[in-house]
């Protein structure tokens, strides 16, 4: 559905979703964008390298602590404007489909796992959240 909105565009809803994030936080590492997007850095940077050949961003050589950095150009700020309102359109559609009470409900849900998951990949495995907090998944949904 997204990406039948973006037909008319050179992007793809995945790619879309990046430019935002390199929108809202540029100049912005590498790292810091795959922790904002919850993927790895090398998909991450594999992605960024296509985007990087169609014009729509820049990425630095390896600045300090061999970091790089991840800026959109012109052309990738003119993309996001004419991608914009076709995700609107094909975000209301869905938002209108589901529910509005639901889709907060769920994104709420998804934003909480993301969440837990980060926090148990940062612990190998070994969850060290408190029963009570934000992120622990009540007890009759544990596996």
């Amino acid at each position: 559905m997204y990406d039948g909105a973006f037909r008319e565009t050179r992007i793809r809803s995945t790619q879309f979703t990046i430019l935002i994030a390199v929108a809202k936080s540029q100049p912005s590492s590498i790292s810091k964008l795959a922790s904002i997007l919850l993927i790895d850095s090398t998909t991450l940077t594999r992605t960024l390298a296509k985007l990087q050949k169609q014009g729509l961003l820049t990425v630095s050589k390896r600045a300090e602590r061999r970091q790089r950095f991840v800026n959109l150009t012109d052309a990738g700020v003119k993309a996001l404007e004419e991608s914009l309102p076709g995700w609107r359109v094909a975000h209301e559609r869905f938002v209108k489909t589901v529910g509005a009470d639901f889709w907060l409900g769920f994104r709420r849900e998804l934003e909480r796992l993301a969440h837990v998951a980060v926090d148990l990949d940062a612990t190998d495995g070994e969850s060290n959240l408190n029963p009570g907090s934000r992120h622990s998944i009540p007890a009759a949904t544990k596996t």
